[in-house]
């Protein structure tokens, strides 16, 4: 059974707590090591959704998406979420701004110019095995209807989201489910979830027995997996009112590095800013 103590209403939290500080709901953070409740809800403290992370998931979502929605743009978005794989944001972007900085933007000059490619893939975490599947995938590209197809559903609906995510991360070399949840949410679907890390962390910490990947020793969760936590995801979202794609946004933003640097919807200038929703 899953811990139940997840609210965006903070005062539901701080039900039935009594505190000799007397802090208002919402005020107290449990810091206090004298605070006979510190050890108790310090970590649950750590994942309850709070209106800035909703509102960080927003802003987020929205710079992740693509715009205008074209094929070029389209292959854009499809690079930067293979280099997302097994990758946190940062070098993520500064890689993927690599290749756009060298017009490494398409799959032909990718084709054209590999060894300019690969010096840059080698920035990244298994660079042997990602190189080959970026080859692969840019031949992939080339040769493939699927992202006509995902555009021709995006301009007639978005009918087809979960069929178009799974075939993407059946053919596409280098895309497993996370990549291809995080292209087509990109695209501006909200059904689909990309499970990284910290929803696998967030699942653990409901009580759900979940195994965290360090693709090593342990390597990432099968495609039933996937289904059975982005389907138990997915419900949690609506018990929340959310989207699932804002539902985890709205974790990402808390929990991920971009949690440590971020760029609030507040600031005036934010072109420098790189998204990610994973890593």
């Amino acid at each position: 059974m899953r811990n139940q103590i997840i609210h965006i209403d903070l005062n539901e939290f701080y039900k039935g707590v009594d505190c000799d500080w007397e802090f208002l709901p919402g005020e107290c953070n449990f810091e206090c090591r004298k605070c006979e409740h510190f050890e108790e809800y310090k970590e649950k403290m750590q994942w309850i959704i709070t209106k800035e992370d909703i509102t960080n998931g927003i802003f987020i979502l929205e710079k992740e998406r693509i715009y205008p929605l074209d094929y070029q743009n389209l292959f854009e978005g499809a690079l930067s979420c293979f280099l997302s794989s097994s990758e946190n944001f940062k070098k993520q972007m500064k890689v993927f701004t690599s290749f756009q900085n060298r017009n490494l933007n398409t799959p032909k000059s990718i084709l054209h110019n590999f060894d300019q490619a690969r010096k840059l893939i080698q920035k990244t975490r298994f660079p042997n095995q990602r190189e080959k599947r970026l080859l692969a995938f840019a031949v992939w590209w080339l040769n493939s209807d699927l992202p006509l197809k995902i555009l021709s559903d995006t301009q007639n609906g978005g009918q087809r989201e979960v069929e178009l995510r799974d075939q993407l991360a059946k053919e596409a070399p280098g895309f497993g489910m996370k990549c291809s949840s995080l292209l087509l949410i990109k695209c501006g679907y909200e059904n689909v979830i990309p499970i990284d890390i910290w929803m696998l962390r967030y699942l653990k910490f409901l009580g759900y027995n979940v195994k965290i990947p360090d693709y090593r020793t342990i390597s990432g969760i099968t495609g039933k997996e996937y289904r059975k936590y982005e389907e138990i995801l997915r419900n949690i979202a609506l018990e929340h009112q959310l989207s699932p794609a804002l539902f985890q946004a709205a974790i990402w933003s808390k929990k991920s590095a971009w949690s440590r640097n971020p760029v609030k919807p507040r600031q005036l200038f934010i072109e420098d800013f790189g998204g990610g929703l994973t890593g």
